[in-house]
């Protein structure tokens, strides 16, 4: 080959290596709010490839910006979520559906074409590749687990391809193409863990094969050109084609309905139960009726008589995904709590044990000595204070409530602990529970005095404040100090970290100000970091 065609072929390669090297990384925005948001952004950015942008809202003008929608668990059941969704793939962008995202709960998908339904949820989180060919099983092992502890199962449309399963052989991760766009649902949670045993649950990153996996996702669900990459002339021509052909009838099941009726004029039979029923309600007790989503009952409506006709007039929205949300979020804080309180108990009782351990194993040969005796002791008084502190815990829903001035409260336990006490001149009065407000506080004076070593109580100051007025009234108590420390509250907990839970009595006062609509946490103050508490009427 001659000199000029070995400089040609050569040029050839180096331009090549240099348009790859320039090619622009995939653009991913990445829904906030969905569960393991945070995880997939971090570990997409990581990555090199990819530049992942958490956004807050779904609309067509913010998802044009990207090549890739990535949606973790949450519900997606807005007109205007769905609209922009829809057009953006229709335009070519990419969408990713994980966990509950895919429909869960509801009747079908946003793309049924490839997805039908979400059938059911299984607790496992092995999952095993289906389409050895497809894209986004490229480098995966036959099978691997997922993080988190379960997976939903997918019942596939004419459209959609079983790339992966579970197994019991169901469906797990089904692709297809919608429009110019490119659709992947997605039964697992990447980005999210959770241990069913302790019930600890937090975002976490994707590794190995589940990493592999996102990687594989992004870069089939962004195709080749991605939208971004696409003429401003094209991309105007297909997303005045793609907002076209949205239909109205593609949305109204998302949409609230509206009904009304003459004076003697029957319910349709289309028309929901729970709806039909409160229609006659509605006639019998001629009031404006209304009926809020609950398990087993997912509609929010209401129904009154139209004056003018003597007819009657309703109004329905479908709201199963609000509920499965409520729930979720219930089921996430009861968990919380139960673990908290668990790792309280463990704490408590396992520091006061290990001294009776000891007792226990002593004989009249080997008695204890006298420190450790003493040490005995007082551990009993731990456990006996320990006991007192969990008698109240089912009284807590029992208080007596009564006006209350907080500053008044503030003072007489001030004085009988030996804390300064700064108060306004106004006075703060709240209905609430003087009895339990008092175990709170003093709970969380013992427990910082304790922590502050030989200072104690010295230059220890409770501080009372108010703002705002009437209901809206809220009491504002702040600790200032040297050497502040109160488990999980301060040194303020770091994520990831094991948790430092400590007294049973600091559990309780966060629950009494929980209670009284109120909260504990840390923050800046004039002399450095205080102990802020806040709290309304009961």
């Amino acid at each position: 080959m001659s000199s000029s065609m070995w400089s040609k072929l050569l040029a050839l390669v180096l331009a090549t290596v240099a348009v790859a090297s320039e090619s622009k990384p995939v653009a991913v925005a990445v829904l906030q709010g969905g569960l393991g948001c945070k995880a997939i952004q971090k570990a997409l950015n990581a990555n090199g490839r990819c530049q992942a942008t958490l956004i807050k809202t779904i609309t067509i003008d913010e998802l044009m910006k990207f090549d890739v929608l990535f949606v973790g668990s949450c519900s997606l059941a807005q007109p205007d979520q769905i609209k922009g969704i829809k057009i953006f793939v229709a335009c070519g962008g990419g969408l990713i559906l994980n966990h509950a995202a895919c429909g869960r709960n509801q009747s079908d998908t946003l793309f049924p074409q490839i997805v039908k339904k979400v059938q059911d949820r299984r607790d496992d989180n092995i999952v095993r590749v289906k389409d050895k060919v497809h894209p986004l099983c490229a480098g995966l092992p036959p099978e691997y687990e997922h993080t988190f502890n379960d997976h939903l199962y997918l019942e596939p449309g004419p459209a959609g391809a079983v790339v992966m399963v579970d197994r019991e052989n169901a469906p797990v991760v089904v692709a297809g193409s919608a429009g110019a766009g490119r659709v992947v649902f997605n039964g697992s949670l990447p980005g999210y863990w959770y241990n069913p045993t302790d019930l600890a649950q937090a975002e976490k990153a994707p590794t190995g094969a589940e990493l592999q996996w996102v990687f594989n996702a992004v870069s089939w669900a962004a195709g080749e050109p991605s939208l971004t990459a696409l003429p401003a002339a094209e991309l105007t021509a297909r997303r005045k084609k793609g907002e076209a052909d949205i239909k109205l009838d593609d949305l109204a099941k998302y949409l609230p309905s509206t009904l009304v009726l003459g004076s003697d004029e029957g319910v349709p039979r289309t028309v929901p139960l729970v709806v039909r029923d409160l229609i006659g309600q509605a006639r019998k007790t001629r009031e404006v009726c209304r009926i809020s989503p609950a398990a087993g009952q997912p509609f929010r409506a209401s129904a009154g008589l139209v004056a003018e006709t003597g007819g009657v007039w309703a109004f329905w929205e479908e709201a199963s995904a609000e509920v499965e949300d409520a729930a979720t979020r219930q089921r996430a804080d009861r968990q919380g709590l139960l673990r908290e309180l668990a790792l309280t108990l463990n704490h408590e009782l396992g520091n006061a044990l290990v001294s009776l351990a000891t007792f226990r194993h002593s004989t009249t040969e080997q008695p204890l000595t006298a420190p450790l005796l003493e040490t005995v002791k007082a551990d009993i008084l731990k456990l006996e204070a320990l006991n007192r502190n969990v008698g109240l815990m089912h009284a807590l829903h029992e208080a007596d409530l009564a006006p209350t001035d907080m500053r008044e409260l503030a003072q007489a336990i001030g004085h009988s602990l030996g804390v300064r006490v700064e108060v306004g001149p106004e006075p703060v009065v709240l209905q609430a529970s003087k009895r339990l407000l008092d175990f709170a506080l003093r709970a969380l004076i013992a427990t910082i005095t304790e922590n502050r070593g030989e200072l104690g109580t010295r230059e220890l100051q409770l501080q009372v404040r108010s703002t705002g007025s009437g209901a809206n009234l809220m009491a504002l108590f702040s600790l200032k100090g040297r050497q502040l420390e109160l488990e999980g509250i301060l040194p303020e907990p770091v994520e990831g970290a094991v948790p430092n839970q400590g007294r049973l009595g600091v559990f309780l006062a966060k629950e009494i100000l929980r209670l009284h609509h109120g909260e504990i946490h840390a923050g800046p103050g004039m002399e450095g970091t205080e102990i802020l508490l806040s709290l309304r009427q009961w």
